[in-house]
């Protein structure tokens, strides 16, 4: 982190070192027959040097998401001609979805909602963090939030950690459970009802 508690720096040094793997990767490579395959080293290499950590230092601003972003997009991209296409007219939407690779914004969001529900089941030990969780009751049907909205001042405390797994459990609270599925069963749901969103 800078001085600034700014996450530039940190996404540009990710989204340089995982491009330079990608290019690894096709490189060597180059002999391969299967798709499928490239598409799992993407999976098992680049992917978590994009995501490591992620509930920490989430962008919100929209050059950093894009400049995440880019890296998958670019991947697909690479992987266009070994499909029929050339670099340039690959459908990156088509091909993410065929070999189901999430946008990686909705992969962040997934990880904010398994974070929300670990911390409420005891499945990550922090009482610091548990402690920072406002749950409220609802007083009637217009609020289903389980999640006490706070009011913030600045983007800064907006889009901090907790602010940002708060609300996004409060837009999913009417759809998921947060205290009696099992986690293999939330994460299912949360993949469901974010593919649906």
């Amino acid at each position: 982190m800078t001085p600034s508690l700014s996450p530039s720096e940190h996404i540009a040094h990710v989204a340089s070192r995982a491009s330079s793997l990608l290019g690894f990767i096709f490189r060597s490579t180059r002999s391969f027959n299967s798709p499928q395959s490239i598409v799992s080293l993407f999976k098992s290499l680049v992917r978590p040097i994009l995501e490591y950590g992620s509930v920490i230092w989430s962008p919100y601003q929209l050059n950093h998401k894009e400049q995440l972003q880019h890296v998958q997009d670019r991947f697909i991209r690479m992987l266009g001609p070994r499909l029929g296409f050339s670099y340039r007219t690959t459908p990156v939407s088509d091909v993410e979805s065929h070999f189901g690779l999430l946008p990686l914004q909705l992969r962040r969001h997934h990880a904010d909602l398994l974070l929300l529900f670990k911390l409420l089941n005891g499945l990550v030990d922090c009482p610091e963090l548990l402690s920072s969780i406002d749950i409220c009751v609802t007083r009637g049907l217009r609020s289903m939030t389980i999640f006490r909205r706070r009011f913030n001042t600045t983007n800064y405390s907006r889009f901090s950690g907790m602010s940002r797994l708060m609300r996004a459990g409060g837009v999913a609270s009417s759809h998921l459970d947060f205290f009696h599925d099992s986690a293999p069963s939330f994460r299912r749901k949360v993949i469901a009802l974010c593919d649906v969103t």
